[in-house]
């Protein structure tokens, strides 16, 4: 095939040397078994060079970790008894001046396994030429080749060429230790990690290649996960597969040996290089008092203190609603400020032994569940394997709790009634079944307890068992008809129970009295440790709703 004429070939090469020579951006989904070249190069292009012009410098067969192959060099071997050469060739192009250099296997035979084209760069200007980096990624001039490096703790070492156990080609490039980071015949990294998971990080804890901070959904599957990801330690924050985050100002991104949780509440992301490289930091939240690094169900990440206060927030890094969706479009992250009437930072943290199904009669899988929704918050749903609530016949809710041994404590949240994904029109009617803060001597749907309650966008409610077996009364109170309700139960003595209700919007400072309800109930011989926790009920009969879902946030425990 010829050209029509030098202005077409120059408009062809134009066009394929932009495609070959723009920088590549290694991505977590890219098959790094795939090295073709970006546009496709007719040989026409070139000169009549032959395909198995074996005119090149054999340097050996292997590269040391900084070592490069210049134009016409190649490392070499003998495998099944043909000479196969590595390394970079060259062709005069059809437009004068410019040369192709291109990445290839050649071999003395025919054999299509040993002779193979992956990349080519034409160019007028300096050669490219062939570098194993210290980190052991192979490059062509400034893109990628291999796409792997070394884990953390070890280093590039060499690029060999020879034969395997089975008289096969063998190219691949090893570790300072001797392990394979990367085979030329497959498309994976090495040494091949699994991705693992923890639902926390402590101080002077870090995080390495594919471990994550995770959150799960309510089938036990992971959903965010904060780290460095795939094989190469890209660091970022995903849902799914789905890339969310990356730290602002970074134009591409950032690959790190370690993400580090140090003493003064910086979360540092760094190469384990000499002298290290420190790539980002989490800003200017300096805490010595930092504790731990944990995940709210929503996606945020969170610093928290000795006091359970947040230090630190990766939401105020992510992009308003009205912001592009590209994750380069975030703002920085934010030192967080307390609020004027929150929690006091040094109420102890409410956090829940267990979740059950208290009256549970049918038995069958449900989507119930509790879990956290950030240091001082809870998520529970209904199971909508019981009957509608009856007390008289036992007890039926979902219950997650904490076994408290003391006859001294106040027990408050903002409890809201937040979703009904079977029954949507029970929303707006308010049958939303009861949700509120319970405390039982056990877990038999017949134990004594005091269930101090609402119905969002209903009434409040509360019941109460004074003896085990016996029958359970029920009082109702007005009619607030509100998504939430801030509810307290104070134990005042071993059997003196105090509970109050206060609308949403109160000064949270102030509230010492309920201004819905403020009453006392006595139980005797109530036992010193008790069950205590958060409640959601609701029965699978028409009009509840059955899968009555709520939100326990700011929560407040302190005991004496």
């Amino acid at each position: 095939m010829k050209l029509a004429s030098s202005a077409v070939a120059a408009a062809v090469f134009f066009l394929i040397s932009v495609v070959v020579s723009q920088p590549h951006d290694h991505h977590e989904d890219e098959d790094r078994n795939t090295f073709s070249l970006r546009g496709n190069l007719d040989p026409a292009h070139e000169s009549t060079t032959p395909r198995r012009d074996l005119s090149t410098n054999c340097v050996g067969d292997r590269l040391q970790a900084n070592d490069i192959l210049e134009p016409n060099e190649s490392i070499c071997a003998n495998v099944g008894g043909e000479d196969v050469y590595f390394g970079i060739f060259t062709a005069d192009m059809v437009e004068p001046g410019y040369t192709m250099y291109r990445v290839e296997l050649r071999s003395s035979s025919e054999n299509p396994d040993y002779n193979r084209f992956f990349r080519g760069i034409g160019t007028q200007g300096d050669a490219p030429n062939l570098k194993l980096q210290g980190d052991g990624n192979l490059l062509f001039g400034s893109q990628g080749f291999s796409g792997c490096i070394a884990m953390p703790g070890t280093a590039g070492n060499e690029l060999t060429i020879g034969e395997d156990g089975n008289g096969q080609l063998l190219l691949q490039i090893t570790d300072s230790t001797g392990e394979v980071i990367w085979i030329l015949s497959a498309g994976e990294c090495y040494p091949l990690v699994e991705n693992s998971c923890t639902p926390v990080l402590h101080k002077d804890e870090r995080l390495g290649w594919k471990e994550f901070l995770c959150t799960y959904d309510e089938n036990g599957e992971v959903e965010y996960r904060f780290g460095l990801n795939h094989d190469v330690g890209l660091f970022g924050l995903w849902k799914g597969s789905s890339l969310i985050w990356r730290p602002s100002g970074s134009g591409t991104w950032l690959r790190a040996d370690y993400l580090h949780f140090q003493d003064d509440g910086h979360l540092s992301l760094y190469r384990d290089t000499s002298p290290k490289t420190y790539l980002w930091t989490s800003g200017d939240c300096i805490d010595f008092t930092a504790e731990k690094l944990v995940f709210t169900s929503d996606g945020d990440v969170q610093e928290l203190n000795y006091d359970g206060a947040i230090v630190w927030s990766l939401q105020g890094s992510k992009a308003p609603p009205e912001a592009a969706q590209d994750p380069r479009d975030s703002v920085p992250e934010v030192c967080m400020p307390q609020p004027s009437c929150a929690v006091p930072p040094t109420t102890p943290l409410f956090v829940i032994d267990d979740d059950v199904d208290i009256g549970d009669i049918l038995g069958y899988p449900t989507p119930a569940f509790a879990r956290s929704c950030g240091p001082r918050c809870y998520d529970v749903k209904d199971n909508g394997d019981d009957p509608p609530f009856d007390p008289e016949y036992g007890d039926t809710l979902r219950f997650a709790y904490k076994e408290v041994s003391s006859t001294k404590f106040v027990f408050r949240a903002k409890v809201c009634g937040t979703n009904c994904d079977d029954e949507p029109w029970a929303w707006d009617k308010g049958y939303l079944g009861s949700v509120g803060l319970m405390v039982r001597e056990g877990l038999d749907p017949m134990d004594k307890n005091l269930f101090v309650s609402h119905e969002p966008h209903g009434q409040a409610t509360w019941s109460y068992r004074l003896d085990t077996n016996g029958p359970s009364i029920r009082g109702f109170d007005g009619s607030p008809d509100v998504e939430c309700l801030w509810i307290t139960l104070e134990r005042q003595s071993r059997d003196v129970f105090r509970f109050l209700y206060n609308y949403e919007g109160n000064d949270r400072c102030t509230r010492e009295e309920g201004d819905l309800l403020d009453t006392t109930i006595t139980i005797d011989d109530m036992p010193e440790t008790v069950l205590l926790g958060l409640g959601v009920s609701s029965g699978i009969a028409p009009p509840y709703c059955a899968f009555t879902e709520a939100r326990f946030s700011e929560i407040e425990f302190d005991e004496e």
